[in-house]
C-alpha cells in the first residue's frame, strides 16, 4: 500500500494485507509455474520476488533504485500505476524482484 503526497497533510500509514484480512494476489505472470507435466506454456522464466516494507518515507523512484529495479517493473509486479515522485508511507509493503 502506498500514499500519494497531499499538501499540508502527512501520509496516512497503510494497512498491511494481514491487518485488512485481504490477500494480495500476484499478477498471473508472477504466479508459481505449473507442474512439469503441464501443457501450459510459460512465457518467461519464473521470477522470484519478496515483500519489502518501507522503513522510512521515500519516493517510489528512490525505492526502486534502492532495490535494483525500476518503477515500471514495480508498478507491474504490484498492480500499481505510481509516478516516480510518489511518496511511499513508512510501513507500506511492496513486492520487489529478488536479485540474482
Amino acid at each position: 500500500a502506498v500514499s500519494a503526497p497531499v499538501a499540508g497533510t502527512p501520509p496516512a500509514p497503510a494497512a498491511s494485507p494481514a491487518e485488512t484480512g485481504a490477500a494480495r494476489a500476484l499478477p498471473e505472470e508472477y504466479a508459481p509455474a505449473e507442474s512439469a507435466g503441464s501443457s501450459v506454456p510459460t512465457a518467461a522464466p519464473e521470477m522470484k520476488i519478496r515483500t519489502v516494507m518501507v522503513e522510512t518515507e521515500m519516493t517510489f523512484g528512490e525505492f526502486a533504485a534502492k532495490h535494483g529495479t525500476d518503477t515500471a517493473r514495480l508498478n507491474d509486479l504490484n498492480g500499481l500505476d505510481l509516478a516516480s515522485a510518489t511518496i511511499l508511507a513508512k510501513g507500506s509493503e511492496l513486492y520487489v524482484p529478488t536479485q540474482p
